[in-house]
């Protein structure tokens, strides 16, 4: 089991016109689904987003993690990953709210994998479509600088920062992920294919 699980949740779905992390998906939200499958793996789960969803448990094994206001998945990430680290977790799964096709089976299976890994192996990230999938990976705290570095240079997403990492060595890839765990949906179309 892992530490810590932060799911992001405070885009503004303008492509969607109205709040994804509310549509319906098998019997819960879109949000109620990730917050499940992250709780399935991980100890503690950082809901991050400007509106509180009620999501938050007594027993603090749910967090809401407060966004002033939506700056994106990049700030996001910062903010729900130094929450979780602060309390002390090592390995975190970071995940968007918006993948209705997680299989909890597959990020068991990914965490099952990081005993075996190169010791300098800070992040363990899918690659699909040519493009690191940040959004639904695993993150060790010893990423953290690498993080707060590329954002002082001005660095403000996920792509040139894994490419750096995987460069460095500190970022593993994974590149034999089933595509039905990458699907998100942004616009209604996408939204109405699944349903």
């Amino acid at each position: 089991m892992l530490d810590g699980a932060v799911v992001l949740a405070g885009g503004q779905s303008r492509r969607m016109g109205q709040d994804k992390a509310l549509l319906p998906w098998r019997g819960t939200t879109l949000l109620g689904h990730s917050v499940a499958i992250a709780r399935s793996v991980a100890g503690r789960v950082y809901v991050v987003s400007v509106r509180d969803y009620g999501m938050a448990t007594p027993d603090g094994a749910v967090q809401w993690v407060t966004e002033s206001q939506p700056q994106g998945p990049w700030y996001g990430f910062g903010l729900g990953f130094g929450v979780a680290i602060a309390q002390n977790a090592g390995w975190v799964l970071v995940l968007a709210c918006d993948l209705p096709l997680l299989e909890p089976g597959v990020l068991q299976s990914w965490a099952a994998l990081l005993p075996s890994l190169p010791p300098e192996t800070l992040a363990l990230v899918p690659r699909w479509g040519g493009l690191w999938q940040g959004l639904c990976a695993l993150y060790h705290r010893g990423c953290w600088p690498h993080w707060q570095e590329h954002r002082a240079q001005g660095g403000q997403s996920f792509q040139p920062w894994l490419d750096r990492g995987a460069e460095r060595g500190w970022v593993y890839p994974l590149e034999d992920v089933p595509a039905a765990m990458m699907t998100n949906c942004n616009t209604p179309e996408e939204w109405r294919s699944l349903t």
